[in-house]
């Protein structure tokens, strides 16, 4: 498990204009996410998967499950509404991440944006205690959104 060469500052503003240069994110097409995926697998020597999620509620299973069958060691997920949202079952859509993070074999970091085109907000930064690359994310993509998540 590495962490990327860039300093935390010059890796975020980077992070962030990428994010922002997404089109058209609801569109099925793959290609949107190609500049911010190849980046970060560059950068973080990680493969690295992201996703649109239109609606929390009715994609969040769907879209997750099929980003994670790419084996990623990093996902960057993006919606319109908050991940602080609650569910039915009363749990947040944050709580859940962790839950994935914390059982997801390979899986490093999840970083949660929310938002709309051109104007992306990293919500959090979701990945276990101890590794080096979440802890980077939180630091780089300001503490404030940091979710380390220990082991249960």
């Amino acid at each position: 498990m590495s962490t990327p060469s860039l300093s935390e500052t010059a890796f975020a503003v980077r992070f962030q204009a990428l994010l922002d240069e997404v089109a058209d994110a609801s569109s099925r097409s793959r290609g949107k996410f190609r500049p911010l995926e190849s980046w970060l697998s560059e950068v973080a020597g990680v493969r690295a998967k992201a996703t649109f999620l239109s609606s929390l509620r009715k994609q969040y299973a769907a879209r997750v499950g099929q980003t994670l069958s790419a084996l990623p060691e990093l996902v960057v997920l993006l919606s319109p509404e908050s991940w602080a949202k609650r569910q039915s079952s009363g749990e947040l859509y944050v709580e859940r991440l962790e839950a994935l993070v914390r059982y997801a074999t390979g899986l490093q970091a999840v970083v949660a944006c929310v938002g709309q085109e051109h104007r992306w907000t990293v919500e959090y930064v979701v990945g276990r205690q101890g590794v080096p690359l979440r802890a980077y994310l939180g630091r780089a993509l300001g503490p404030h959104v940091d979710r380390p998540v220990t082991p249960d």
